[in-house]
Order: C-alpha cells, then sequence, then structure tokens
C-alpha cells in the first residue's frame, strides 16, 4: 500500500538485470556514471537517481553495447542457424526462423518490462520490426533493432508503479518490489 515514485534503475540493478534478460552477464552499466547516496544512505532512493542527458546518453550506448555482443547478426545466415548465440536460443526458444515475431517481440517485452506489455506497446514494436522489414533488413536485424527499442523505453530503464493513494499493488508490481529488494534484479518470471 502507498505510492512508490518512479525511479531509475541502479548501476548494479542494471548490470543484473540485464544479466537476468539477456542470460549474458555483459555488466554495460559498469561505464555509467557513479550512483550517488541519498540523504538516507541508500544508492536506490528515487530523491538521488537522477537523469541527466549524460545518462541517457549512456543507457543509449549500453543498449546498443547489448544488443551487438549478446545477439550477433553479422555471420548469422539461414546456413548456420544452428550457430545461434545462447542469447538468441533464449530470445526466440523453439521459433530460431522468427516465423511469428510477434510472439517474441511480446515475450521480450513483457519480461523486459516486468509486467505483461499492453497491446498498443506490442503493436507499436511490431510496426517498428515491419518497417525495418520493408527496409531491406533481415528478420533478425530487425528483432534486433526492436530489442534496443525496448532497452531504452522508460518502462525498462524505470520502476514505475500505478499505484495511486491508498490502493493494493498489483501482483508485478510486488514481485519487483521484492525482487529488487531481495535480488536488485528483475522477477525471474
Amino acid at each position: 500500500v502507498g505510492h512508490e515514485p518512479a525511479r531509475r534503475l541502479t548501476r548494479e540493478e542494471y548490470n543484473n538485470t540485464i544479466r537476468d534478460l539477456i542470460g549474458i552477464d555483459l555488466r554495460p552499466a559498469d561505464q555509467f556514471p557513479a550512483d550517488l547516496s541519498a540523504s538516507s544512505g541508500f544508492k536506490n532512493s528515487a530523491n538521488s537517481l537522477f537523469f541527466q542527458p549524460l545518462t541517457l546518453e549512456r543507457f543509449i550506448s549500453a543498449a546498443e553495447q547489448v544488443t551487438s555482443q549478446a545477439f550477433p547478426i553479422d555471420s548469422l545466415t539461414q546456413a548456420n542457424q544452428l550457430k545461434l548465440s545462447h542469447a538468441w536460443n533464449e530470445l526466440l526458444q523453439d521459433d530460431a526462423n522468427l516465423s511469428n515475431p510477434l510472439a517474441v517481440i511480446e515475450r521480450f517485452t513483457s519480461r523486459a518490462f516486468r509486467r505483461p506489455a499492453t497491446q498498443q506497446e506490442i503493436t507499436d514494436l511490431e510496426s517498428l520490426y515491419q518497417r525495418m522489414r520493408q527496409s531491406g533488413h533481415s528478420p533478425y536485424h530487425s528483432i534486433r533493432e526492436v530489442i534496443e527499442v525496448i532497452l531504452i523505453s522508460p518502462h525498462f530503464l524505470f520502476r514505475n508503479e500505478t499505484v495511486k493513494g491508498k490502493k493494493k499493488v498489483t501482483q508485478f508490481e510486488m514481485a519487483n518490489r521484492l525482487s529488487y529488494f531481495l535480488w536488485s534484479s528483475m522477477p525471474d518470471t
């Protein structure tokens, strides 16, 4: 019960969340400016987690780094799909040919946003995927661009709750509170 102000992920939370989301320990936030401690002494206080232009640039750079390292496409062709990286295998699961990109987008977005993605979010991301495909990009490159957009979304970078007043938090908001309190990372499902 009670309103929790929106707060961006700390460096540690960002690294842990990327690790648990992608399945590879890349630690891109090690290049971010240090998180400041609030007067309470905690580094994860919404009052001390400022969002400056430099921070945004680092988040964009980190998203590019994560997608290029975890989802390589330079030598990826239809013939060598068996050599997909661990991150690709986790992302695509049983759909290595990307025959159903909408399901892949919906599954990844819901995990990244730590709640079920809305229909509008899925529609917007699928539209981006289709525009990339129409521009001549491969399915793998197109889905990688969608992942990059997800990783710079405020729904990924911030922990935000919809609770106003004295209403109960949702099960997803409670899972986020507990998970980030205990492990400094996203919930496992």
